[in-house]
């Protein structure tokens, strides 16, 4: 499974010691789509969704959610943002992040930040704030589908963050509608406040593809 993969001055950077508190999600081929009527793009899980979340600190544990989890019962993956300031390679995004796992358990924050058209692709960068752990079905811990767990931070929030976020370009940069477009996503948190922190790094150093 896919890991973000953090220098060891970064994570000394970030986490302070090792009883800090890192969470790391990513996930890869979310569908993308985007409506020029609402001005709203989302990104969601789907049969072909793989991703996990990993709790980094003393306390470490990942949930893994394997190619076929998707759709569930309970698990799910969306961000929802609206699209403005739209100029022909770039424009803001802001909206919400609900990850959710295999006992609809969630973590929920809000996201700002900006599309970019980069060659024939468009990044998105962002800043994840507001971010918090619930425990809607009381066990104490954030399970994987396929396997694997870890136990839910205290506190439960606030944690700030950011995001990174790739798809191809589907012909226009939110110029019309657009659907089904292959989406990868990478995150970070930490107690807030660490947004300024994790822009320094710019995100993160790389990904591990399984």
């Amino acid at each position: 499974m896919s890991k973000t993969l953090m220098s060891v001055s970064a994570v000394a950077l970030l986490a302070g010691g090792a009883s800090a508190q890192l969470i790391s999600f990513t996930y890869s081929d979310l569908t993308g789509s985007y409506s020029t009527g609402t001005t709203t793009y989302m990104a969601t899980a789907g049969a072909s969704t793989s991703g996990d979340v990993s709790r980094l600190d003393a306390s470490p544990g990942t949930a893994e959610f394997d190619t076929g989890t998707f759709p569930h019962a309970s698990a799910d993956f969306m961000i929802s943002m609206s699209v403005s300031s739209i100029t022909g390679t770039s424009a803001a995004g802001n909206g919400t992040v609900v990850i959710n796992d295999a006992n609809g358990d969630s973590i929920t924050a809000n996201v700002d930040g900006t599309f970019n058209l980069v060659g024939g692709a468009i990044f998105y960068s962002g800043i994840l704030s507001n971010a918090f752990f619930g425990d809607e079905s009381s066990d104490g811990s954030f399970d994987g589908v396929s396997s694997g767990s870890f136990v839910n931070p205290v506190p439960a929030g606030p944690y700030d963050g950011s995001i990174v976020e790739l798809f191809f370009n589907p012909g226009s940069f939110f110029s019309a509608d657009f659907s089904n477009q292959t989406t990868l996503v990478d995150g970070l948190l930490i107690p807030a406040p660490g947004a300024l922190a994790l822009l320094g790094l710019g995100g993160f150093a790389a990904r591990r593809r399984r």
